[in-house]
Parts: structure tokens; C-alpha cells; sequence
């Protein structure tokens, strides 16, 4: 009866925490890439530990099974869940092979959800244990699923490994090995519990729920500790930006981009949603936001300056860039307004351009194409 009454608390809790952190992320910024991949993440989490409680409370075997089935939605589809956020983490949704990795991971896991209705494929019934029913797995959960669900963390962790390895930014390499760290907690432990034992006929307390629980809060702390989610920019009318014909972005006082104009995407190569939680630093080819542009920002209010933007495709596009403060009715920076007016060339080998603001010519280097 302890272990009844503790494994409904863990799984109650499980159930309480991941939704909240779904609930609190999308509150911060909806429109976020980063934001909307957790939640999805921990409201499947949310949902499979609220399956998980009702399979326990279940006052017989059919009833167990039924609510084991529409639990596979949150555990089933976690492979795509998980790769979808470390993809929007490192910034990899549509570069090369990648693009489709998502997609057919998803279409893979779907095929077992619906297995998991035919009986005798995914599981072979439920059998009771002191802390409720436990699922008895199947030949394709066996055999297909379980090897495909190890091999997906697998491949997540080698690309948030490599990420943080090659990361030059501290910041982005401390994000890697955090949610590297959170990712391994639940494969190793839940794994075990739930998957490997259970292939071999032993039954032991199944600790994949909380795990995951665990992994969500270390994410979060990830997200928050690196302002990934904190991208709220409300004083500035997207609408407003939309109209801009210059390359424009909104920055918090970290240097992420909050919004973007289509301006800055056209130059860029970007889409909207890869710019939004980028750095500053990302698309600037030497200038750095710390060190450079924010200490100027912050004691004339206003600088301009030459500089070169980065493109997706690694072309360098000398600009005129202002970088204003954002400010509220207290005073108090919020973020920074960066415009880049683009410099034309005369030729490949040079560019010249005035600076009405500083009154003097400034030469650019590099064909910049």
C-alpha cells in the first residue's frame, strides 16, 4: 500500500509540474520557436503522467488497458517531441538533412501509437502489481519500437554533444551540456523501468514519469538561466515593424532577437521563427553586443556605427547600424531597437559609404556576397 500511495504521488506531481511548466512557457512568449517545442514537450509529458494516474486508479484490467492506449500519445510521440526542442535549441530545424528528420521520426512514432490499439502487437494485456497495473509488453514493442525509441535519444544526444563541443559562445554550450544532462536522466533511468526490464519479464517500480519530470525542471532551468523564453517585447508594435523597410530587430537585454522585420529576414536569409532567440552576436561578423554596442547604447542612449551582418548562407553585408534603447516609463532599459542600413558597393573590392550622423566616410571590406 506505501508503494500505491507513493507512485500516485510521484505520478500526481509528475502531472502538476510539467503542466505548469507548459502553462508558465507559453504565458512568457507563445510566439517563441524554443517556447512552443517545450510546451508541446511537457503537456505530452502532462498527459502521460495523467494516463499514468488513471491506469492506476483503474478498477480493472480493461479499464487499465484502455487508458494505457491513450497514454501512448504523450510517451509514443516523445522521439519527435525531443528532437523538435533540441532542433529549436541549437538552431538546426532547416539545415540539409535535418529538415526532414523531425517529420519522419514523428511519422514513424505515430505508426506505433496506432499499433497500440491492435491488440497483441504493441502489449500483451496489464498485470497487477502492488503500486497498480503494469503493461506486459509486445513483440513490436520489443522488437521495433523500444530499439527505434533508444536509437531516436541516441541521435538527440550526439547532435546536443557535437552542438556543445563546437559552441564558441559559453552561454550556448552551457545550454547544450544542460539539457544533454536533463535528456540523459530519463533515457537511462526510465529506460530501465520501464522498457528493458519489463522485455524480460521483471517488474520493478517504474521511475520514467518522475524522470521526466526531473528532465523538464533541468530544460527549464536551461531556458530561464539562458533567457531562451524570456522574449516579451510588448512595447514595441509588431505592426509597426512589419512596416519597416530597413533590416530591424528587437533585442532583450541580452542581445536575443524578440522580433525581426521582414527587411532583416530578406537580407539574412533567415525565416522569422530561426531569428527569434538567436544572439545579436550570431548574425554580427566581429562587433560583439557585450562588449561593443550595449555599454555605448546604454550611456548616449543612441549609436551608430559601421558593422557587417552574417547571412544563413555565411555572406557578410556591410550595414550603417543604429542601436537605440528601449525604454519604460520608469527609465528602465527593456531592450535595444538594431536597424541595419545596408551600404552599397562600387565595385567587388571595395564599398564606400557617408555617414551623414558622424560625417565622415567609412570604407568596407569584402565582396560581401
Amino acid at each position: 500500500m506505501g508503494e500505491l500511495h507513493l507512485y500516485i504521488l510521484l505520478t500526481l506531481l509528475s502531472f502538476i509540474v510539467n503542466y505548469g511548466f507548459g502553462i508558465v512557457t507559453l504565458a512568457i512568449d507563445h510566439r517563441h520557436l524554443v517556447n512552443r517545442a517545450f510546451a508541446i514537450l511537457v503537456f505530452a509529458l502532462s498527459w502521460w503522467a495523467l494516463m499514468k494516474l488513471s491506469i492506476t486508479l483503474s478498477p480493472t484490467e480493461e479499464w487499465a488497458s484502455f487508458f494505457y492506449k491513450l497514454s501512448g500519445f504523450g510517451w509514443c510521440l516523445l522521439p519527435a517531441f525531443y528532437v523538435n526542442l533540441a532542433f529549436s535549441l541549437i538552431r538546426k530545424h532547416n539545415l540539409g538533412y535535418r529538415r526532414y528528420v523531425a517529420y519522419a521520426i514523428s511519422f514513424v512514432f505515430l505508426g506505433f501509437y496506432a499499433c497500440l490499439w491492435i491488440p497483441d502487437l504493441m502489449f500483451d494485456g496489464m498485470v497487477i502489481e502492488d503500486w497498480g497495473y503494469t503493461d506486459v509488453p509486445g513483440p513490436l514493442f520489443s522488437l521495433g519500437f523500444q530499439p527505434l525509441f533508444l536509437l531516436s535519444f541516441v541521435y538527440v544526444i550526439v547532435e546536443l554533444a557535437v552542438f556543445a563541443s563546437m559552441a564558441r559562445r559559453r552561454d550556448d554550450r552551457m545550454k547544450g551540456l544542460l539539457v544533454l544532462v536533463g535528456l540523459l536522466i530519463p533515457l537511462v533511468g526510465g529506460a530501465v523501468t520501464n522498457m528493458i526490464l519489463p522485455t524480460f519479464g521483471v517488474y520493478v517500480f517504474e521511475l520514467a514519469v518522475p524522470l521526466t519530470t526531473i528532465n523538464a525542471a533541468i530544460i527549464a532551468y536551461a531556458m530561464y538561466r539562458y533567457r531562451l523564453m524570456a522574449f516579451r517585447v510588448d512595447y514595441v508594435s509588431a505592426a509597426i515593424i512589419a512596416t519597416v523597410n530597413e533590416p530591424l530587430v528587437v533585442l532583450n537585454r541580452d542581445g536575443r532577437i524578440g522580433m525581426a522585420s521582414p527587411s532583416a529576414q530578406d537580407m539574412l536569409g533567415y525565416s522569422k521563427g530561426e531569428l527569434v532567440g538567436m544572439h545579436l552576436n550570431d548574425i554580427l561578423f566581429e562587433k560583439r553586443f557585450l562588449e561593443d554596442i550595449r555599454p555605448d547604447v546604454d550611456v548616449r542612449g543612441r549609436l551608430m556605427t559601421p558593422a557587417r551582418f552574417v547571412g544563413k548562407d555565411g555572406g557578410r553585408v556591410p550595414v550603417n547600424l543604429t542601436a537605440s534603447k528601449l525604454q519604460n516609463d520608469g527609465g528602465k532599459v527593456m531592450g535595444y531597437v538594431i536597424v541595419g542600413t545596408r551600404l552599397f558597393t562600387t565595385d567587388r573590392a571595395s564599398r564606400v559609404s557617408m555617414f551623414s550622423a558622424a560625417g565622415r566616410k567609412v570604407t568596407g571590406e569584402g565582396d560581401g556576397t
